[in-house]
């Protein structure tokens, strides 16, 4: 079983030539990632080119308002962005989505 991972970051002020952050990847096996927007709209998609719209019109991105969460299950090799059209705080909690414990 993997340990979990808790971090808050400033999601990035996306548009030309800034790139959303990665913040979880699904190796190898299924991540619950909890997204919890502590100031601003926190964007998130599943892929880079979800952001190269302008995000107030974007399809395929996910809003996290202020003071909100979402919880997303991503399957192996899926990955998860984030970003946003200001400063805004983003804590992240990523897990196992089924932990496992050892059969001992």
């Amino acid at each position: 079983m993997q340990s979990s991972i808790l971090r808050s970051l400033t999601a990035p002020i996306v548009g030309v030539g800034v790139q959303p952050a990665q913040i979880a990847t699904a190796r190898p096996v299924p991540q619950r990632v909890l997204v919890r927007s502590v100031g601003g709209i926190t964007f998130v998609g599943f892929t880079q080119n979800d952001f190269n719209s302008p995000l107030a019109t974007a399809s395929g991105l996910y809003q996290v308002p202020a003071g909100g969460a979402d919880v997303f299950v991503i399957s192996d090799q899926q990955e998860l962005f984030i970003g946003a059209a200001a400063a805004v705080t983003t804590s992240v909690a990523v897990s196992e989505a089924l932990p496992i414990a050892s059969a001992r």
